[in-house]
């Protein structure tokens, strides 16, 4: 009985935003939200990532926070990602899955039923095609409020994120002051440092993406957002706002408080390939249908130009190299995955 509840509780949560106007009479909400992202981010003032830091984990677990996330086949990657969230202190997941047709699913049953004594993980089948990320986080927040009445931040991640304290996340949570609503954290990004003819494709990612950028990108990151009814988390999670026009959403920088991110976005070109294939397929159906504007995910539509003029396995295989870096660009810094 459970899962149709949690069902129906989904779809609820995700036609509550499906609204075209709404979307129009905001659009300058989603701006202040997002410049007010950028000001309290500012990676360009924050030091150089050329010392590596230790990860904290808790043992005992952090029960008032929450974990969401929306995947499709990721099996590369998806056991180790909820492995890793568990030992930050997670006991709670809200996973939504979009149509998985490799073993993320099974990957997924075998993380819950190691972890069924001690965590709570819910999985909810999610059918439709296009590109909706705002509304499914969205409503995967929602849900996770109305069954752990409890929880206090909600942590979306994708399956190539790894959120990263460098402090225990309990204690970086209960110094953050009450006006502070967002968590915004720049990502370290990890990348290749040979191209696809020399990379070693056949070994876990951990161990294939040793490297990561010294510097923290610019612009926007990732969020985690303290639990609000009014909270509506956009779409990339790159920001929140509130549907309450009079209220303002607090943003704290999580990279100065000691809350990183670690993301593994091209991991061999297999990857690469089914990645930007089922995101091209879904943003290109969400314009369509007119759920998102065109301008939205333009490195999806990219792709499917690149595509259209080369095939999609030497696209695959370009996107891939446009991602190699230059070990002098890079900190040897691996996940402490073993």
């Amino acid at each position: 009985m459970l899962p149709i509840i949690i069902t129906i509780l989904a779809l609820a949560a995700f036609f509550s935003f499906d609204n075209p106007l709404k979307y129009k009479i905001n659009k300058n909400i989603w701006k202040a939200s997002v410049k007010e992202a950028t000001k309290a981010n500012l990676a360009s003032d924050l030091a150089i990532g050329i010392t590596t830091k230790t990860a904290q984990f808790d043992k005992e677990g952090i029960d008032d926070i929450a974990l969401i996330t929306m995947i499709k086949d990721e099996d590369d990657i998806i056991y180790e990602n909820l492995v890793w969230h568990f030992c930050v202190g997670f006991r709670k997941f809200i996973i939504v899955d979009n149509n998985s047709t490799d073993k993320t699913r099974i990957l997924i049953e075998k993380f819950r039923k190691e972890t069924a004594s001690i965590a709570t993980v819910i999985i909810v089948d999610d059918p439709i095609v296009e590109y909706i990320q705002s509304k499914v986080t969205t409503g995967a927040m929602l849900m996770a409020s109305s069954i752990w009445p409890e929880v206090t931040w909600v942590f979306p991640v994708d399956a190539d994120e790894f959120w990263y304290p460098y402090v225990r996340l309990k204690e970086i949570l209960s110094k953050i002051p009450d006006d502070k609503d967002v968590i915004l954290t720049s990502q370290y990004q990890h990348v290749p440092v040979q191209d696809a003819e020399n990379f070693n494709q056949q070994i876990p990612f951990y161990d294939s993406l040793n490297f990561r950028l010294k510097s923290l990108p610019g612009g926007l990151g990732k969020i985690a957002v303290r639990f609000k009814s009014d909270v509506v988390i956009a779409q990339g999670n790159h920001s929140a706002r509130s549907t309450n026009y009079n209220r303002n959403m607090g943003y704290i920088s999580g990279n100065k408080i000691g809350l990183d991110m670690r993301h593994f976005a091209m991991r061999s070109v297999a990857q690469v390939e089914k990645k930007y294939w089922n995101g091209a397929k879904a943003n290109i159906l969400g314009q369509k249908l007119g759920v998102l504007p065109h301008h939205a995910g333009t490195h999806w539509t990219a792709f499917m130009h690149e595509v259209k003029d080369k095939g999609i396995k030497q696209a695959s295989i370009d996107r891939f190299n446009n991602s190699v870096q230059s070990k002098d660009e890079c900190i040897e810094d691996p996940l402490p995955m073993r």
